[in-house]
């Protein structure tokens, strides 16, 4: 099974987001979601393009509930792959965004990739 979730550096998009003036923040936001979209195939129901529409329009308003939704994507995607998830995450997602959302897509991806290390060994 081929996975289309991507470990990145949290340390480096935060950097990036501060020294571009938030349109890394921007880039990674289309990122995320649009691997969470993909792994979930949600593309009927979720558009990653549209999210950014709204974002956009909104003037950042929209990031609230993208923060929620994404957070209870990664929540799905935790279940699928036997990790429990975080029932404080859509809350603590808030403030901590970018953070809790890369670290748990980061830990999901090392688990598929020890998943598939042991079924090729």
């Amino acid at each position: 099974m081929r996975y289309e979730l991507e470990k990145r550096s949290i340390f480096l998009w935060i950097f990036l987001s501060v020294l571009t003036f938030g349109i890394c923040l921007i880039v990674w936001i289309y990122k995320v979601s649009k691997e969470t979209i993909r792994y979930l195939k949600a593309e009927d129901i979720d558009n990653p393009a549209l999210n950014l529409l709204f974002l956009i329009i909104t003037m950042g308003v929209y990031l609230f509930w993208w923060n929620y939704k994404i957070s209870r994507y990664i929540s799905t995607i935790e279940r699928r792959n036997d990790i429990e998830p975080d029932l404080l995450a859509p809350i603590f997602s808030m403030i901590f965004g970018i953070i809790l959302h890369q670290s748990r897509l980061n830990m999901v991806v090392s688990k598929i990739e020890k998943a598939q290390d042991v079924q090729e060994s």
